[in-house]
């Protein structure tokens, strides 16, 4: 007889075993597949990035000169600009668009940190204000949260980068 419960102790024992080790595989796998279908993602998204469209954009945006909101508007705004709005439109809702991913942690900041940080940085930096104005008129403070977001992600990233620098 204790030869018996020694083999069904054993028998449970090797159950308990493969269950655990088919756990970790599947955690282990899952880990993987995630980081994988990340890379996936952000490869995409530096697809746009990196498209002339996008350059061309971002550039010419980045030499636009106003005084204030309402020199913005006639020089750029949809009804005096279409084509300088659609652009800004463009770039600003790619940014949005990864503000929020990052926030859903549905892609890693330091991949956005280390491939387009200048590009965000610069660009919040010249349109914030433009965004400050626009939720007042609009009376819509959401507009924008996500560049912002991403923006001061970035920069608290940058700050603790250049504070273990020194």
């Amino acid at each position: 007889m204790t030869c018996l419960v020694d083999i069904q102790t054993i028998s449970v024992s090797l159950a308990a075993i493969g269950f655990l080790v088919a756990s970790i595989y599947y955690t282990l796998t899952l880990r993987n597949q995630n980081r994988t279908r990340q890379a996936q993602l952000f490869m995409q998204i530096y697809g746009v990035f990196r498209t002339e469209e996008f350059q061309d954009n971002i550039t010419g945006i980045m030499s636009w000169k106003w005084n204030d909101y309402d020199d913005f508007l006639e020089k750029y705004g949809p009804n005096t600009n279409p084509n300088a709005w659609r652009a800004l439109g463009s770039i600003a809702g790619y940014f949005e668009g990864i503000g929020l991913m990052v926030n859903k942690k549905l892609i890693d900041i330091s991949l956005v940190e280390n491939l387009m940080s200048t590009h965000i940085i610069y660009f919040w930096e010249k349109i914030s204000p433009l965004s400050i104005e626009l939720r007042r008129d609009f009376n819509r403070p959401q507009i924008d949260v996500w560049k912002e977001y991403l923006y001061n992600e970035i920069k608290k990233r940058e700050a603790k980068s250049k504070k273990s620098a020194k």
